[in-house]
C-alpha cells in the first residue's frame, strides 16, 4: 500500500501546484507602483517609480496611463552613481492594456499612436520570445524555464528567459505575471538583458498600498518629487535657501510651539525637532547634502510643508 499512497500524494501535490500557476493574473488597472533604480557605473543614474495615473481611450480600447517620476542622480569622479540629486522629473511614458484572454499586455508609447506587444505570458517552455518593446529583432531569447512564484498570497506564473546556447549557466531574468520583470515594468529601460555596468532593477512592487514584490515585509517607499500642498510656502518658510549649517524657521500660525519633521525623498524621517517656535534657529549640520521635505506639525496634525536643499 505504500507505493499507491505515495503516488496519490505526489499527484495531489502536482495538481495543486499546477492549479496555483494556471490562474492568469493581468496587470493592475489602478493604485500600483513599480519602484525602480537605474545605475551602477557610467550610467544615466536615476531613482524613480512607474505608476498608474488613470485610464484613457485609444482607438476605442481602454488603456492604463503610465507616468515615471523620480530623481536624476550625479556620478562621482570614478563614474559610479551617487545619492546626490541633480533634478527631478515627472513624465508620461505611455499606456498599456490587458488582453487577458490571450495572456498578453500591449502598450502605446507617449510619442506614438501605434500599439506594440509588451508582454506575452502565454509562452511555453523553449518558445522563442516574440519581438516586443522589450525584445528587439536581433535578440535571440527563449523561454528556458516556466514555473510559479508566490506573490502576496497567490502564485503567479514566472517565465525565465535567456539565450539557449548558454543554458543552464546564463539567464537574463524572468517575466512575472502582473508585474513585469526583475528589471522593472519596462525592462532594462527598453531591453531584457542585464548590461555589464549599467542596468535597471525593480526594487519593489506595490498594489493598493500593499507591497507584493519582493515580499510583503519589504518597505516600498516612493521617491517624493513634489510637496502635497502647493500653497504651503505662503505661511511657512525656512531661510536661507539653500541651507548650509543653520536655518531660521518662520511660520505665521497662531500656536505657541510646534514640531518639525525632516524627511528624505523616500519619506524616511531624518530629523525630528520638538518644541519649535517661529523664528527659531535650527541646526542642520548633521544632515547630508540633498533634497529634503520639512513638515510643520502641531498636536500630531500636519500644518504645512516645504522643501529645502542642504549644501555644505
Amino acid at each position: 500500500m505504500k507505493i499507491p499512497i505515495f503516488l496519490f500524494c505526489f499527484f495531489v501535490i502536482e495538481s495543486l501546484c499546477t492549479a496555483q500557476s494556471t490562474i492568469y493574473h493581468p496587470f493592475p488597472t489602478s493604485n500600483s507602483i513599480w519602484r525602480e533604480q537605474l545605475g551602477t557605473y557610467q550610467c544615466s543614474c536615476k531613482d524613480y517609480q512607474h505608476f498608474i495615473s488613470g485610464d484613457t481611450l485609444i482607438n476605442g480600447l481602454v488603456y492604463q496611463k503610465i507616468r515615471r517620476s523620480g530623481a536624476n542622480l550625479a556620478e562621482n569622479i570614478q563614474g559610479f552613481c551617487t545619492s546626490q540629486i541633480v533634478n527631478h522629473f515627472n513624465e508620461y511614458i505611455g499606456a498599456y492594456r490587458n488582453d487577458s484572454l490571450n495572456k498578453k499586455v500591449y502598450m502605446v508609447l507617449a510619442d506614438s499612436v501605434n500599439e506594440y506587444l509588451l508582454y506575452d505570458f502565454d509562452l511555453k517552455l523553449w518558445d522563442t520570445l516574440h519581438q516586443t518593446l522589450l525584445c528587439g529583432p536581433g535578440l535571440e531569447l527563449y523561454a528556458i524555464s516556466v514555473d510559479s512564484i508566490l506573490i502576496g498570497n497567490e502564485f503567479r506564473r514566472r517565465i525565465g528567459f535567456g539565450p539557449v546556447q548558454f543554458f543552464p549557466n546564463y539567464m537574463n531574468g524572468h517575466f512575472i505575471e502582473g508585474i513585469g520583470t526583475e528589471c522593472g515594468l519596462m525592462g532594462n529601460m527598453g531591453g531584457l538583458s542585464f548590461p555589464f555596468e549599467c542596468c535597471t532593477s525593480l526594487l519593489c512592487f506595490k498594489q493598493n498600498n500593499q507591497t507584493l514584490y519582493p515580499d510583503t515585509n519589504y518597505v516600498c517607499n516612493q521617491v517624493i518629487t513634489a510637496i502635497e500642498n502647493p500653497d504651503e510656502n505662503i505661511n511657512f518658510k525656512i531661510m536661507p535657501v539653500p541651507v548650509r549649517q543653520f536655518a531660521t524657521i518662520d511660520f505665521l500660525y497662531k500656536f505657541s510651539e510646534a514640531q518639525i519633521l525632516v524627511t528624505d525623498i523616500y519619506g524616511e524621517i531624518i530629523a525630528r525637532i520638538n518644541h519649535v517656535h517661529s523664528l527659531d534657529r535650527l541646526d542642520f549640520r548633521s544632515i547630508s547634502n540633498g533634497l529634503y521635505f520639512v513638515t510643520l506639525t502641531n498636536r500630531n496634525q500636519t500644518i504645512a510643508r516645504t522643501r529645502i536643499i542642504k549644501m555644505k
